[in-house]
């Protein structure tokens, strides 16, 4: 099933933003989460996207070519990675990396 979509235009909080990921049931729904929502994206939104990144059922082949045809989301995603890092606990930095991995 597809992830709960909000009113057009809404803005969520990063709580309610929380579960969009992990309810995301392709890669491409994923980052249409990031897509739609990542300037409300906390830091842990950010490990939680790496981490459901990371666990895809995705083969190898449609991984990578996923990967290279959202290179620019990807590379927007990992910015705002960088952007949030200092506020990263253990955990969420545990997170981020299995999905970058």
């Amino acid at each position: 099933t597809a992830p709960r979509t909000p009113a057009p235009g809404a803005a969520l909080s990063p709580r309610q933003i929380n579960p969009l990921p992990t309810e995301a049931s392709s890669l491409r729904d994923l980052l249409g989460v990031y897509k739609r929502h990542g300037s409300s994206f906390n830091e842990v939104n950010v490990a939680t996207a790496w981490n459901r990144l990371g666990r895809s059922r995705a083969t190898d082949r449609e991984r990578a070519d996923f990967f290279r045809q959202e290179e620019h989301t990807l590379l927007q995603l990992l910015q705002h990675t960088e952007r949030v890092t200092p506020r990263l606990e253990a955990r969420l930095i545990a997170n981020a990396c299995y999905g970058i991995a």
